[in-house]
């Protein structure tokens, strides 16, 4: 173990699962060995005090979720009478002492001991992947299929595209894991002999991958994303949110329950508790002291640029989604009872570029669902034409809606005007929806 000795407590992440205990077990030895005694818990947060070196043994017991009350009563009375102190209470598992180093086994009989680990670990370790496999599945196909241009302005859906395919890589390797383990814990009880519920260097593995992937998804794809939207204010705020949590589930809480907590029991309700109260503070209060929105920039096209009427702000609308591959920017403005509409795409990158064409081309899946096939022929119905007023490279256009769709060199460019456009107001726009956004 690290030199902690200036120190009087000290926390560490220990992971488990329920074929893995034997593993906790060895680690409180070495930690009492060394002068610390396990005071708190605080989810896969333990807590250790400064005590005496202690020579001792350490049993880690799992129980079934209806072993409450009486019933755990008389299961820890079973075992002190066995020699076995009652050392902490973590809930599903339960935690005992000895100092005789020749003390039976909780669990003389070593089928016993794996029927009941496996009943805890089927659910976890296998019903529950099995689920979250089917629904990663499902999520895929609904959120990314076919692939829409809009994804890629998406940073946050990028990287969930990515880490998605892992995630059930993971989940998979994880079940196979358990399965082996599964399978030499029982050839080693029908040959008489007790299985090993230690943690696998693969287990280890897979739990670092899980977090980060977990945690990174989360903390790289919403401030990434936020970066690239230049939402600063949400930047800001999430920070603060990150910040705050860390502190408080990381650092504070953990720190205080391994100096104070006295009770041997995992703080699970009063870290519910804390976990409400900063859920309140990141919700109401740090909103009041951040703007939740970015200050916005003014559309760069107006109904008064064309001069079809003034226009006014109330009406303006603009939002905007950025990732590396393509900044996406929606315009509107809605005055006088008139209204134009406008998307831009700007990319670097040939295939994003010709996806944002596809997009406004050709109909796809969800359009097919979503619409009947009229309605579909209308919307789809855009015609090269011949229109250098607006500098485009290629211009189509859609008389039944009287829409536009403009490819520029680095952008591509829908438009929804209210009435026939001149050469003049062609100009107009091929000059304002070309700049900088």
């Amino acid at each position: 173990m690290r030199d902690m000795t200036q120190k009087d407590t000290f926390t560490k992440r220990i992971n488990y699962e329920y074929n893995e205990l034997d593993t906790i077990a060895e680690y409180l030895e070495e930690a009492a060995a060394d002068g610390w005694e396990l005071t708190s818990k605080t989810g896969a947060i333990w807590g250790f005090r400064r005590s005496n070196p202690r020579k001792v043994r350490f049993s880690v017991e799992v129980v079934d979720t209806d072993v409450t009350g009486d019933v755990l009563d008389e299961f820890i009375a079973f075992c002190e009478a066995g020699g076995w102190k009652h050392a902490f209470d973590a809930g599903n598992i339960q935690i005992f002492e000895t100092e005789d180093m020749e003390a039976e086994p909780i669990h003389t009989d070593p089928k016993v001991k794996l029927e009941l680990v496996h009943d805890r670990c089927k659910a976890l370790r296998l019903l529950l992947p099995a689920a979250l496999m089917v629904i990663l599945g499902l999520m895929m196909k609904m959120a990314y299929f076919p692939l829409r241009i809009d994804l890629f302005a998406d940073f946050d859906s990028l990287i969930n595209l990515a880490v998605l395919p892992l995630l059930g890589i993971i989940l998979i390797a994880s079940m196979a894991e358990y399965l082996i383990w599964y399978r030499k814990a029982k050839k080693a009880v029908d040959a008489g002999l007790s299985p090993i519920y230690k943690r696998t260097q693969v287990s280890r593995i897979l739990d670092v991958l899980l977090l980060a992937i977990l945690f990174g998804n989360v903390i790289v794809g919403n401030l990434l994303g936020a970066a690239f939207d230049e939402d600063w204010p949400f930047f800001l705020s999430l920070v603060a949110v990150l910040a705050v949590s860390i502190m408080v589930f990381w650092i504070l809480f953990p720190k205080l329950s391994a100096k104070y907590n006295n009770s041997k029991k995992s703080n699970g309700g009063l870290f519910a508790i804390v976990v409400i109260i900063v859920l309140v503070v990141s919700v109401f209060v740090v909103p009041k002291v951040i703007p939740d929105e970015a200050e916005p920039k003014g559309i760069p096209l107006t109904l008064e640029d064309l001069g079809i009427c003034k226009t006014d702000e109330a009406g303006h609308y603009e939002w905007r989604e950025a990732s590396p591959f393509l900044m996406r920017y929606e315009g509107g403005d809605e005055s006088q009872g008139k209204a134009m509409y406008y998307e831009i795409y700007v990319t670097d990158y040939e295939k994003v570029y010709d996806l944002a064409v596809k997009y406004w081309l050709e109909p796809d899946e969800l359009d097919e669902e979503l619409f009947y096939p009229d309605d579909i022929k209308e919307m789809y119905n855009y015609k090269e034409v011949d229109e250098p007023a607006f500098g485009a490279e290629t211009v189509y256009y859609n008389q039944d809606y009287d829409r536009w769709l403009l490819l520029y060199p680095d952008r591509v460019i829908w438009l929804d005007t209210p009435e026939k456009l001149s050469s003049e107001q062609k100009e107009i726009i091929g000059e304002k929806l070309t700049g900088e956004l």
